[in-house]
C-alpha cells in the first residue's frame, strides 16, 4: 500500500538532495532505474511514499524524509507542507516532525564537527 503525498515542492532539486534521495535510494536497495523515478517525481512536485508497516518504521521513515530534505541545509516551506503531510498520513503528530528534525540536524552537525577535528 501507498501513501500518496501531492504538494508543490520546488522543481529544481538542489545536488545535495539529488544525491541523498540516490543514497536513500540506494539504502532501500531499489535499483538505478527506480531511483532515477523517485528523483524525477520529486523535481516534479510529486510523489508516492510507502506506509509504514509500524510506529518505528514510521519515525524511521520520517528521519530519512528529513534526511533528505536537509541535504542543502534547509529546509522550505513546501517541504515542511511534504514532511507534516507524510506524519499526519502515518499517524505522527506535529511535535514527531520537531523531534526528527531536531536529531537529524544534530547528527548532521556533529558529523561536520568530527570531520573538521580530523583534519
Amino acid at each position: 500500500m501507498w501513501v500518496s503525498v501531492k504538494t508543490e515542492a520546488e522543481t529544481a532539486l538542489s545536488p545535495q538532495e539529488i544525491a541523498a534521495l540516490q543514497k536513500l535510494g540506494a539504502h532501500r536497495k531499489l535499483s538505478a532505474q527506480q531511483i532515477n523515478e523517485v528523483v524525477r517525481e520529486a523535481s516534479i512536485a510529486k510523489t508516492n511514499i510507502p506506509t509504514p508497516e509500524n510506529q518505528s518504521q514510521a519515525n524511521e521513515h520520517l528521519q530519512q524524509l528529513v534526511h533528505a530534505v536537509l541535504a542543502d541545509g534547509q529546509i522550505s516551506r513546501q517541504e515542511t507542507k511534504l514532511i507534516s503531510n507524510y506524519a499526519q498520513n502515518v499517524g505522527l503528530s506535529n511535535a514527531d516532525v520537531q523531534m526528527a528534525i531536531a536529531k537529524v540536524r544534530k547528527h548532521s552537525y556533529q558529523q561536520a564537527r568530527a570531520e573538521l577535528r580530523r583534519r
